[in-house]
């Protein structure tokens, strides 16, 4: 049943309920004809020859129905179709079928832009060059599969060295305009891409990551030449296509499957690259907001007058990263475990300082941060005379970070060093921030064109 079912069948798309007769399918990526646009030379084709609303859309809505009914629950359905021109006028074929979707049952749930970059080099009157499709992206429920992450962008291009905590550390959403150039016919590789419509491997790349895992099933009710097939074989997707179209599948089978998985052996380089890149950076983000968070914390106390003499007794920080193990209590949006030893001068306002810790922690900024703090507070008398063994972190390898500056350390420190510039605060600190020392080790030196891009070296 498997061997007949995946793979390129030489089959009309409304008939696909005749080879899958199950909800077996994770996510369908298509582009249907474009109604009289283009003849494909067949005489059942869908779109040339038919009269939009009495022939093409009934078979673009039984297509699409049958889609429907063998799609799993946690599936999703991916359209890229154009307006075009008819008559003198414009097809809004993209809205038209939404709306014949909507009433079978799939759900619309974002709309892209598809900034292909190339066009045919010809306009008309009243007409300027079209250089965008439409991505329509439906799911059949709720339960729908959506992997943001994966599709994050990392380019990071303002200030996020100074504000970690604006920046999220898998990455930022992609905005809902993808600019992906489409292959340029007749230049592929050694072959010859003869299909009119031929899909970037960027673009299928981009949807199945989103929207399915490997051994998921893959259909193209409209193949053509195959590439969203050769694709998802590539990524470890079982894939179905349908066409009428010998000439295509001779295409795929001859020539697409193999230019696929040679671009795909380099991609997969470059996306090996790509997350050590975005390990590296969220690594980083998340160093600089648990340095950053202390010395934020000390602000937010200063900012009023009853504080101001309870963050006056802090004398210096220790924050130390600890491994992110959630429990029950764990927020959505906390990932990120701290131990911060708070040193005071005596042990008079510890007290207050517990109460304007856990006030100042509670609501934003630093509640924002994403960090699980665990705060302790000692008279630098009580530090000195506790064993080392006591305090959870190597003391080994701590760093100094002095005058208020957290994105790069002033020296690597020794904790006998540490009892010194304890004390020495004790005596003479008056400055608004304290010292803050910590196993985490960052330097960036911070310029205003390398905060902009983002520089990590």
């Amino acid at each position: 049943m498997r061997k007949k079912t995946f793979g390129y069948h030489l089959k009309d798309a409304r008939s696909i309920n005749e080879v899958i007769k199950n909800e077996l399918v994770d996510v369908t990526i298509t582009s249907p004809p474009y109604s009289e646009m283009k003849d494909y030379g067949s005489k059942e084709q869908i779109g040339f020859g038919q009269k939009y609303r009495e022939q093409y859309m009934p078979d673009l809505e039984k297509v699409f129905s049958q889609c429907y009914e063998i799609t799993k629950s946690t599936g999703s359905l991916w359209i890229i179709m154009d307006t075009f021109r008819s008559n003198g006028g414009v097809k809004l074929l993209p809205f038209d079928i939404a709306n014949v979707l909507e009433k079978i049952g799939w759900l619309l749930k974002d709309i892209i832009v598809w900034e292909k970059d190339k066009a045919l080099p010809w306009t008309g009157k009243g007409q300027l060059r079209n250089i965008f499709e439409y991505i329509l992206f439906f799911v059949k429920s709720e339960n729908y599969k959506y992997y943001i992450d994966r599709i994050k962008e990392i380019g990071f291009k303002q200030w996020w060295i100074k504000y970690p905590e604006r920046y999220n550390p898998k990455g930022k959403v992609p905005t809902n305009v993808w600019k992906i150039s489409i292959p340029i016919q007749g230049s592929w590789s050694n072959s010859n891409l003869r299909h009119f419509c031929p899909f970037p491997l960027e673009l299928v790349e981009k949807i199945l990551m989103l929207t399915t895992d490997e051994r998921d099933v893959v259909l193209d009710p409209f193949a053509g030449s195959g590439v969203v097939l050769a694709q998802a074989t590539c990524m470890n997707r079982k894939s179905i296509g349908f066409d009428i179209r010998k000439d295509y599948k001779y295409m795929y089978e001859e020539f697409i499957t193999k230019e696929v998985k040679e671009r795909w052996g380099i991609r997969k380089k470059e996306l090996e690259s790509l997350e050590t890149k975005r390990n590296i950076i969220k690594n980083e983000i998340i160093k600089l907001r648990q340095l950053k968070y202390p010395k934020l914390l000390i602000k937010e106390l200063n900012k009023s007058s009853i504080n101001k003499e309870v963050s006056s007794s802090i004398i210096t920080v220790i924050a130390v990263s600890a491994p992110f193990i959630p429990d029950e209590n764990t927020k959505k949006h906390q990932f990120i475990n701290e131990n911060i030893y708070i040193i005071t001068r005596n042990d008079l306002l510890n007290n207050e300082i517990s109460d304007e810790i856990y006030k100042a922690t509670s609501k934003p900024p630093l509640s924002k941060f994403g960090i699980i703090p665990k705060f302790e507070i000692l008279s630098f008398n009580t530090f000195k005379e506790t064993k080392i063994e006591y305090f959870n972190f190597s003391c080994s390898n701590l760093w100094l970070y002095s005058g208020g500056t957290v994105h790069k350390y002033s020296k690597p420190i020794s904790f006998q060093e540490i009892l010194d510039v304890i004390a020495d605060c004790k005596e003479k600190y008056l400055g608004e921030i304290p010292p803050i020392i910590s196993n985490i080790k960052v330097f960036f030196n911070i310029s205003s064109t390398n905060a902009k891009q983002g520089v990590l070296f």
